[in-house]
């Protein structure tokens, strides 16, 4: 089982992180930090933290939260990492090309499940 969410669902899958790593494999907060102050895994989890640094509720560097970097340093000491992190990846598509990617994707989808819809209703128009 996975849990991701984004600003209130972010800050709800740390503390899952926190207090159900028994049952969760990963999770994955969005613009958002660590909410809790106590916060003992029952063992190491993975988390994939995304965070905007131009973000005004939920500020990158902290102000009335644990800021990103805190929360990312408190998960590295709970899970056990050790060194500094290793940048792995630091090219990218050239432009808008993802975003293009992402909207033929999504474009391809809606068509597919639109066809699909048609079929089904062709088919009960059919009787």
């Amino acid at each position: 089982i996975y849990a991701t969410g984004m600003s209130n669902g972010g800050f709800m899958s740390n503390r899952l992180a926190c207090e159900a790593a028994d049952l969760f494999a990963a999770v994955a907060p969005v613009s958002s930090v660590i909410g809790v102050l106590d916060c003992e895994p029952a063992r190491p989890i993975s988390i994939m933290m995304f965070n905007g640094t131009a973000d005004v509720l939920v500020p990158y560097n902290g102000g009335g939260f644990f800021s990103a970097p805190e929360t990312f340093a408190g998960w590295a000491d709970r899970n056990g990492c050790v060194g500094d992190p290793v940048q792995t990846f630091a090219g990218g598509a050239e432009g808008d090309a993802i975003a293009q990617w992402i909207e033929i994707e999504h474009v391809r989808q809606l068509d597919a499940h639109d066809s699909q819809r048609r079929r089904q209703h062709n088919r009960s128009n059919e009787s």
